[in-house]
């Protein structure tokens, strides 16, 4: 029974993740603040992009529809399901 619940506090921290970064993004200042830790973009140096690259997939993505985030959303809670073996 541990086994099968193994994945819920990591799946809950990356659907958390994803709506702080989401709030922060709509404060003032805090699209700029977002961008500076989080986003990855080919013009940035390799060890920039190499270290930002972990928060990219909890920062969202204003240019994508909805579906697309939705997408993303489902990813960042799912992926730590899949990694710990919940299938």
């Amino acid at each position: 029974m541990r086994r099968k619940f193994a994945a819920v506090p990591l799946a809950t921290a990356a659907t958390a993740l994803v709506l702080l970064f989401s709030v922060v993004q709509h404060l003032p200042g805090g699209d700029r603040f977002v961008s500076d830790i989080g986003v990855v973009k080919a013009a940035l140096p390799l060890d920039v992009s190499l270290l930002r690259t972990p928060l990219s997939l909890y920062v969202p993505a204003l240019d994508l529809p909805v579906w697309g985030r939705w997408r993303r959303c489902s990813w960042c809670s799912g992926s730590p399901r899949w990694c710990w073996g919940g299938g």
